[in-house]
Formats: C-alpha cells, structure tokens, sequence
C-alpha cells in the first residue's frame, strides 16, 4: 500500500537533494496535482491497451443517499417512474474513449443497475422487453437513478480524477489512506514528474519495499 503521502514526501526529498527548491519553492499541493494528472495519463493508456480498468485505480462510493427529482418540472405530469439522484455531488471520473469512468453503480445489496444516456432514460418505461428495469446515468456530477420503486441509498464504484476527493467524501483522511494506483506504477510517475515537470534526472536502486526512504537518490539538473 503507498498513499499520496509517501509519494509526495519521497519527491520533495528528491527536489531538496536537487537545490532548486531555494528558488523554485514547490508545495505538496502542486505535487499531488502533478501525481493525478501522470495516474489519469497512465490509466488511459492501460485501458487503451486493455479494454479495461484495472482494480487497482478504482475506489468506492458507498452508500451514497438519494432524492426525488421531478424530471419534467411539471407536477401535473403522472409517470410510474420516479427519478432520484444523489444528494452530494460525485467527484467527477476519467472519460475514456469508451465511455465514463464508472464501472459499477448498484444498491447496497450488490444489485448491478445498467448505465444508459440520458436521452435514453426518458424512454425506459416505454422499452418492449425491459420497461420495469432500473437504468441510471450521469449528468452535472450527481448520478441520477429512474425506476418505479424507491431507493434511498446506492454504491458506485469507478475510476476519478481526484482520488482524494473521493477520500473526503468517504471520510477517510486523504493523505494517508491507500492512493489508487497499480504499485508498479509508483516509480514510472515519479520519473515523469521529476523528468518533465522539473528537468530533473534522478536514478536510484528500485524501491522494493515501498518505505519512503529514497533519500539515497542521486539527482542531477539537466540542461
């Protein structure tokens, strides 16, 4: 398990070592940023490749509670449906060229609820083999769920942006909590930050173990 803690902590360590800190000050913040954006890079590239998302970035939303939202904004219009949605906005996930990011949204149970477009939705009721089905999509970062009974909670499951905004969501602490990343890939991301974001070429036994004790790194500026 590494948390975006380690991985911050091992890269200031190496931006110290390098002197350019003195006058090019570099805050945890922009760190952890440089960190999303190389994990949404190399997850695109995996699903390109694979087809699918690996566990290993996914995180949970459980049990995420939902409202009633009248859909046509007319109250005079009668529909067996109802249409519910989130009540707390969802932090938003890595679009693929196959589609969202989510790859599950369901109840408490376990019970898969299929994803469709929004101007599908509206004809759900209406569907030949499937009109009592629960069918759920995406619009404005809340999840938005039709079907005929009522649910009050739901689980979704996905790859996001901001893994650590789904950390606060969840309540757990965001810095120490397990970063959602395949741990092979820890090494490769620091290598880019270091080597494109701050010209700087580091190189250092593999760190096996994980334990944040890379202040052995040798670093040079390139240039």
């Amino acid at each position: 398990m590494v948390s975006i803690n380690e991985i911050t902590q091992d890269l200031l360590n190496i931006i110290r070592g390098s002197n350019i800190s003195q006058s090019e000050p570099i805050s945890k913040r922009q760190l952890i940023d440089w960190v999303n954006y190389y994990r949404a890079l190399f997850m695109r590239r995996d699903q390109e490749k694979n087809k699918t998302v690996s566990p290993d970035y996914v995180q949970e939303l459980n049990g995420l509670e939902l409202e009633v939202e009248n859909e046509s904004g007319n109250s005079s219009v009668k529909s067996p449906y109802s249409l519910l949605k989130t009540v707390k906005e969802i932090p938003s996930t890595i679009n693929f060229n196959s589609g969202q990011g989510f790859t599950f949204v369901g109840t408490l149970e376990g019970d898969e609820i299929q994803g469709v477009s929004q101007q599908r939705s509206r004809w759900q009721e209406h569907t030949k083999y499937t009109p009592s089905e629960p069918v759920w999509f995406s619009k404005n970062n809340h999840i938005y769920i039709k079907q005929d009974t009522i649910l009050t909670y739901i689980t979704a499951r996905g790859a996001f942006e901001d893994p650590l905004e789904v950390m606060v969501l969840n309540g757990e602490d965001p810095m120490t909590t397990r970063y959602p990343i395949p741990y092979n890939l820890v090494s490769a991301i620091k290598d880019e930050i270091l080597r494109r974001e701050l010209n700087i070429m580091a190189s250092a036994p593999t760190d096996n173990v994980n334990d944040s004790k890379n202040e052995e790194y040798g670093v040079t500026l390139q240039g």
